[in-house]
């Protein structure tokens, strides 16, 4: 899964155009869904659908603003040494924890929350 991660980020594109095509459309829609929910329609998988395009969409901005920064290449190592750290801390330092992997929270019309866990490449290996 580290791996993964790091080439979704060191792969993308040089001048982010498909990224950033990619993350218009899902903007378009999750606005789209959020306006169909909106009017009253109510179907579990248009919430599901909605909260995976929000992953996406975390992913594809994390990806545009680490190209558009000095980072270097994320590394699969550092997403490692990051976890193991975190498990090791768990006890002592959850709040710090939370904050490295919880990498966004999203409120849904039910009043149920759904919850974006990772790694946020802006940072990768750089809180340990």
């Amino acid at each position: 899964m580290a791996q993964k991660i790091a080439d979704m980020v060191n792969n993308a594109s040089t001048d982010l155009k498909a990224e950033k095509k990619e993350l218009t459309d899902i903007n378009k829609q999750i606005t789209n869904g959020m306006n169909a929910i909106l009017k009253g329609m109510d179907f579990p998988e248009l919430e599901e659908e909605i909260i995976r395009l929000r992953v996406r969409k975390s992913e594809l901005e994390d990806i545009i603003a680490r190209n558009n920064s000095d980072n270097k290449k994320v590394d699969k190592n550092k997403i490692v040494e990051l976890f193991k750290h975190s498990m090791k801390t768990w006890n002592t330092d959850l709040k710090s924890v939370i904050k490295c992997h919880i990498t966004k929270i999203y409120a849904n019309t039910d009043g149920s929350y759904s919850t974006n866990v990772g790694v946020h490449l802006n940072g990768c290996g750089g809180r340990i």
